[in-house]
């Protein structure tokens, strides 16, 4: 199986993730969501995101693709996220940044070829 055709779920799949964690993580913050009793879903999905991020990261690596700097300054965000208090300013910043990587990533010229993550 090409290597993009392994890292293009993968890569949907970080980016979905992370947005509901994202998500749920300003819904909290904010007040619009009690994450008293399920604050374990917003982890787990940061989990599935971050693991998601560093296997098409590695594609992207592995294939010397033109968005790997976004992919591993995305992972590099989200490796540095745990070590932030949760509903601190600094959590919420490292989450914007990993987030705004992952769009720089997936929005580039056309006719490029990308993989990463949240690039297909």
């Amino acid at each position: 199986m090409p290597a993009s055709s392994i890292a293009d779920p993968i890569a949907a799949a970080s980016s979905v993730t992370l947005a509901a964690a994202l998500a749920i993580g300003v819904g909290a913050q904010t007040g619009l969501i009690d994450t008293v009793r399920v604050r374990w879903i917003h982890h787990a999905l940061f989990a599935t995101a971050t693991t998601a991020c560093v296997a098409t990261a590695g594609v992207a690596v592995a294939r010397r693709d033109q968005t790997t700097p976004w992919a591993l300054a995305t992972v590099g965000a989200l490796a540095v996220l745990p070590r932030t208090r949760g509903g601190s300013i600094q959590h919420g910043a490292v989450a914007g940044i990993a987030a705004l990587c992952q769009f720089a990533g997936r929005h580039r010229l056309p006719g490029r070829r990308t993989v990463g993550c949240a690039w297909t």
